[in-house]
């Protein structure tokens, strides 16, 4: 993720706040890359890492009505590239 608009995205943040949990889900990092160890990337780059107990929940979490809303409030604040691992295929 590489952010553009703290204040943009902020307002993103607050709408999503919990809502991670309403479907099973945690964090488990929000942070800032520390040192590029391999391969380019931004220097602003964040990393956020979640967990979900299956592939359905999370796919859930992102097609919710909530998480749509949410958004649109990061639109042009942020640039997320998400990607899906699990097991439960």
């Amino acid at each position: 993720m590489q952010v553009s608009d703290a204040g943009a995205f902020g307002a993103y943040r607050n709408a999503i706040a919990g809502l991670e949990a309403d479907y099973g889900g945690r964090y488990l990092v929000r942070a800032p890359v520390l040192d590029r160890l391999e391969g380019d990337g931004p220097d602003d780059e964040r990393v956020v890492v979640m967990e979900f107990p299956d592939a359905r929940s999370v796919r859930n979490f992102i097609g919710s009505d909530a998480y749509q809303v949410a958004k649109r409030l990061r639109a042009g604040a942020a640039t997320l590239n998400m990607r899906l691992v699990t097991e439960d295929l």
